[in-house]
């Protein structure tokens, strides 16, 4: 998930570290494994519907409450 959208700059204010399995719900570990760096807004979006996936490969997936994924594409070049 961006920070601010396009037309704004970012202003993540003090990172929050998300547990990806919940630690008081799914007893998820506290861990680097287990952990996702986000900004305030993006914390709170998380702990309201949305939701983020670390893949094997080290990438994120983020996803809407109704369980679509959130797909940021690059730019085209000209």
């Amino acid at each position: 998930m961006p920070s601010s959208p396009p037309s704004r700059p970012p202003n993540p204010g003090k990172p929050k570290v998300h547990h990806v399995e919940e630690w008081l719900a799914d007893q998820g570990p506290t861990s680097l494994e287990n952990s996702a760096l986000l900004c305030e807004r993006h914390h709170t979006k998380v702990h309201h519907g949305f939701r983020v996936e670390r893949q094997p490969d080290g990438t994120w997936r983020t996803y809407r409450p109704d369980g679509t994924e959130i797909l940021i594409h690059q730019p085209l070049r000209t």
